[in-house]
């Protein structure tokens, strides 16, 4: 089978599967069955035609309407597969069809939704307990009840926030780092600057939760700035170099240079966040807090999710699912 053949049957799955809505993973799953489909439907009218292009004719008429195989499909996919499609940009950040603001933003909304459908069960459970374990029994009713609505809109409103603000800013580093003109360090440092209140902001409406007046939660914040507000911009600087390596096909790291990279640079900044801490808060406990919450993130996040990308068979399947997305033609549906 030439080359030629072989992209046209690509062409024809795609143009079934690439509307669906569902993961990443999946929709690959789903093209390469159809493309197997194909090719054996197109082996065996091979015999029986004059010439390839013959037999790519059948192979078409024998495929039927695109619309209709989509259409079965889509009935075969479940709820969470529409859920998670919303989390799945696809190749949309490396080349993007509309402006990078409006992108951001419809990202932001996408994810602020998908947390709000999926959180909302554990929320509510946690909810029940701080309300009818954790705070003392005296507490009256109805002032119980005023709480557990107080938490209930504090939680959702702190949980969306973080992700919505969360990704939109990863969209900006991203365009910091690799938009249209190139990377651009004064980006990066206001990027940077505007995603270290993210992690204080977070400390400060967590400590609204508890018993304490929103003096003592400013105060609380405040001490734990250094290391909580290095988390989101060190986090984000990570994963978007991370992913744009893993996307632009960039040589890959060995997994142990990966691990000595991420330790150096985690030890570092945990260093100086402790550093900075014990100046703030003159408390051994808050500064070791602040230098932990760098380690904790680079030790059960960002070096397992780096590790993971760069695993060779992660790297097959993006080199495969971009070769998928490149192929010319229009999403139809």
């Amino acid at each position: 089978m030439s080359p030629f053949i072989t992209n046209e049957l690509m062409i024809l799955a795609e143009q079934v599967a690439r509307p669906l809505r569902t993961t990443p993973r999946r929709k690959l799953r789903i093209r390469e069955e159809l493309l197997r489909k194909l090719s054996a439907t197109f082996e065996d009218e091979v015999p029986a035609s004059a010439n390839e292009a013959d037999a790519l004719a059948k192979t078409r008429e024998k495929f039927g309407d695109a619309n209709s195989i989509r259409a079965e499909l889509e009935r075969s996919l479940g709820f969470v597969d529409g859920l998670f499609w919303h989390l799945s940009p696809g190749g949309e950040i490396l080349a993007p069809k509309e402006s990078g603001l409006r992108l951001a933003v419809r990202h932001a909304l996408q994810a602020a939704r998908f947390v709000l459908v999926t959180e909302l069960i554990g929320l509510s459970l946690v909810v029940v307990f701080f309300a009818f374990v954790a705070w003392p029994v005296t507490t009256p009713a109805p002032e119980r009840y005023l709480k557990i609505l107080a938490l209930t809109t504090l939680g959702i409103v702190w949980i969306l926030a973080a992700v919505s603000t969360v990704v939109f800013l990863g969209h900006a580093m991203w365009s910091a780092f690799y938009g249209p003109n190139g990377r651009s360090p004064l980006r990066i440092m206001i990027v940077s600057a505007l995603s270290f209140l993210v992690g204080p902001c977070m400390a400060f409406l967590g400590g609204l939760a508890s018993p304490n007046n929103w003096e003592s939660a400013l105060v609380e914040a405040l001490r734990k700035s250094p290391g909580f507000g290095a988390v989101c911009p060190f986090a984000l600087i990570v994963l978007v170099r991370v992913i744009h390596d893993i996307a632009t096909d960039q040589p890959a790291r060995r997994w142990y240079q990966g691990v000595l990279v991420h330790t150096g640079w985690a030890l570092a900044l945990s260093l100086l966040a402790f550093l900075l801490g014990l100046a703030l808060s003159g408390d051994l406990p808050t500064a070791l807090e602040n230098g932990l919450a760098i380690v904790l993130i680079t030790a059960f996040w960002l070096m397992p999710f780096d590790l993971f990308l760069s695993a060779p068979a992660v790297i097959a399947r993006v080199r495969r699912y971009r070769e998928w997305e490149s192929l010319p033609i229009e999403a139809q549906g």
